[in-house]
Formats: C-alpha cells, structure tokens, sequence
C-alpha cells in the first residue's frame, strides 16, 4: 500500500478497491471523500465509514441521500418551508401550453435534461 499514499499523506481508493477492510483508514485522523453522487456512490461510501466508525469530513449519509434524491429534497424543503423548485409528480397537474424542465430523479448536472411545452 506504501506506493498509493502520495506527499499528502493521501490514498487513491479506486473501484476495485470499494472492498478494502477499514483497517487501511486507522492510518488517517479523518477521511475527505471526494466523490460524485451518481448511482449514490458518495451516499453507500458514506454508510461504510459511518457503519466502521471512521472518522469523516463529510456530510452524514442520511443527508446525503436527501440531497441525492429530488423528491425527498423537496418533501424536505416543503416540511421545512423552505423555497425550492415545484416537483410535479402527478401528470394531472401539469398544465397545457406551459414549459416544464425534466429531470432524472437520481440524475445529476445536467445529465438526460428535458424542456417541453405541455400539450395536455
């Protein structure tokens, strides 16, 4: 393992490295993932550092998976009255000849964006 800690002291986890033993993070005081919330990679990698009491500089997996998710964030922001965008999850409440921007619920960036006019 010597060969994959650079002059930061830092560790390069690939892949197929997901199914290292918690034991190679003993070395560290904290762990700063940096990672992308696609396929909820952060949010997984998250549980394995909570579930193995590692030390982490990085949200709690919890939220994380409210983050990651656009219909838990905005049952979120609605509970707590914070203003977000509308979801619309129910076809009949869209209305005709208004524009819509479509998006994945998991998606993330600007992947599979759609903007349509409403023909209902």
């Amino acid at each position: 393992m010597k060969d994959r800690y650079g002059s930061s002291n830092s560790i390069i986890v690939k892949e197929s490295d997901y199914n290292l033993t918690p034991d190679i993070y003993k070395n560290f005081n904290y762990v700063l993932p940096v990672l992308p919330e696609s396929h909820n990679i952060l949010y997984h990698y998250s549980r394995f550092l909570e579930k193995n009491k590692i030390k982490k500089i990085l949200s709690s997996s919890e939220i994380i998976k409210v983050m990651s998710d656009k219909k838990l964030f905005s049952n979120f922001c609605k509970k707590a009255k914070i203003k977000h965008p509308l979801l619309i999850s129910d076809i009949s409440k869209i209305k005709k000849n208004k524009l819509y921007v479509i998006k994945d619920r998991f998606g993330v960036g600007c992947s599979r964006i759609q903007i349509i006019r409403a023909k209902i």
